[in-house]
């Protein structure tokens, strides 16, 4: 199925903040003793400082790289690039690089990005096609580097650039591999790559991808089997924010492999998840790591967070939680998911340390809105790895509807079977000693997503959870509305606007 919408649209990154309840301590550069806001992404202090260096087409790299003198090639920019220094790419299409030297430094990032009103791609790495275009590496990042290597930082923002992985690759031919920690891609346009779009491993912290466009298109590289958007094993930190991914075959979002904090937010995922042989989810919290590389604990994700996503027309679940410590999924919408297999929302233990299971879920404020031809919300897989998710689990105040069907779950042990919302809140209250307060009927949303007048959603949310919306609106202090935007039939005080 072709996207035929824009490619790429710029959008202004909303300053988002989240409530203090429920969220952790941060260190380092937000300040000892910061309360974490999920929406907090590093500045890139001090970049635009250094002088340009610019490239072009029909430049040569023996230039000096100023305007009237461009280099040729991004590899020798980066030799040339100093902190604080800007790559400025004219237009056209060039190879990418390996990043392994013209760093920037904690007050003076680096910057790579098109000259204004150019469109560059970026396709293929000189290095040969079984390297992702642009690679951010360093030897002391390396998963065979010494015991006590401290990884590098690259400080480096990517703005407004077209990234494809190389047209022949094979594993790791991504469109974008960060192995550096302080990393960001904005703006851009990432596409289509054998593996996975953009990789992301265990030593990347804090990379944010932010604002771009993730998507396959077999006619520029055929995907592989398992071609995801974002594929993050093990970095701690990382930020997915205001990005548009469509037309994956697989997953198009996830953390795993001891990955801490991770935050997936106001993102909008369509049409995903159709590989040929199998269905995928939209975005999981924990996934599958081989054992021998969590060697940083039992569980493959940590206390990450998924707030203010659009999900539409997906294979397999819009929200997932596998083997993983406090995953949270707060004020999402999910519309017409789940199509081939699972359910709308997906609690599974399929991962960690001897498929450790689940704990302290939250899964609050979602809007669900399935087919009539499969009205599936919620279940479970821990029948397959005999361990239930632990205690405490908390599954409230979502808005669940069937298209006029009625809604059904599965729950094992106690049914294997579609049933009813009946039956799963009385096992929910008889395992867990909890009670789904959650809400079902028609959510009467537009075309944008958004409650209409009248709908069940609005005004029913437990407040708190997320003080604004998808759209960067203030959320109602009192009864913010169910799903990831706010109706604009309540005002803030929670009162029906007049």
């Amino acid at each position: 199925m072709k996207n035929n919408r824009p490619r790429h649209v710029a959008r202004t990154a909303v300053a988002l903040v989240m409530v203090a309840a429920g969220s952790a301590a941060l260190g380092g550069e937000l300040g000892e003793g910061a309360v974490r806001n999920p929406y907090d992404i590093e500045k890139p202090k001090g970049a635009g400082t250094g002088p340009e260096v610019h490239v072009a087409v029909g430049g040569s790299d023996s230039a000096d790289g100023t305007p009237a003198h461009p280099l040729k090639t991004l590899a020798a920019a980066i030799l040339k690039v100093k902190p604080g220094g800007t790559i400025v790419m004219h237009a056209g299409k060039y190879p990418g690089a390996v990043i392994n030297q013209g760093y920037g430094t904690k007050k003076a990032w680096v910057t790579l990005r098109s000259a204004p009103g150019e469109r560059v791609i970026l396709q293929g790495n000189p290095r040969g096609d079984q390297y992702a275009t642009l690679y951010f590496y360093h030897s002391t990042c390396d998963e065979y580097a010494p015991p006590g290597s401290v990884c590098a930082s690259s400080y480096w923002r990517v703005e407004d650039l077209t990234i494809r992985g190389p047209k022949n690759g094979g594993a790791d031919s991504n469109a974008v591999k960060i192995d550096t920690q302080h990393v960001q891609i904005a703006n851009s346009v990432l596409c289509c790559a054998v593996p996975d779009v953009v990789k992301i491993v265990r030593t990347a912290n804090r990379a944010a991808v932010l604002d771009s466009e993730i998507y396959s298109d077999p006619s520029i590289v055929q995907p592989g089997s398992n071609s995801q958007g974002v594929d993050i094993t093990g970095a701690d930190q990382v930020r997915i924010v205001g990005n548009h991914f469509h037309d994956l075959p697989d997953v198009a979002l996830y953390a795993k492999g001891n990955s801490r904090e991770p935050i997936f937010a106001r993102n909008r995922i369509h049409h995903t998840g159709f590989g040929a042989n199998d269905s995928y989810n939209a975005i999981m919290l924990g996934q599958q790591t081989d054992e021998n590389r969590l060697v940083d604990g039992p569980y493959e994700s940590y206390d990450g967070l998924v707030v203010n996503n659009i999900i539409t027309d997906v294979a397999g679940a819009c929200l997932a939680a596998s083997s993983s410590l406090n995953p949270k999924f707060f004020h999402n919408t999910c519309v017409d998911t789940a199509q081939r297999a699972h359910s709308a929302m997906l609690i599974s233990t399929e991962g960690g340390i001897a498929y450790t299971p689940n704990k302290g879920v939250q899964m609050v404020n979602n809007l669900i809105s399935q087919s009539s031809k499969r009205p599936r919300i919620l279940n479970n897989t821990d029948r397959d790895y005999t361990k239930p998710t632990e205690a405490p689990l908390s599954i409230k105040q979502n808005l669940y509807w069937g298209a006029g069907a009625a809604t059904k779950f599965v729950w094992i042990p106690d049914f294997y079977n579609e049933r009813g919302f009946d039956a799963w809140k009385s096992s929910y209250a008889s395992q867990y000693g909890e009670v789904d307060t959650s809400i079902v009927g028609d959510p009467l949303l537009d075309d944008a997503f958004a409650p209409s007048s009248g709908s069940p959603a609005i005004g029913a949310a437990l407040p708190g959870y997320a003080l604004v919306d998808y759209e960067g609106r203030t959320r109602s202090t009192l009864a913010p509305t169910i799903g990831a935007i706010e109706a604009t039939s309540v005002r803030v005080d929670g009162r029906p606007a007049k």
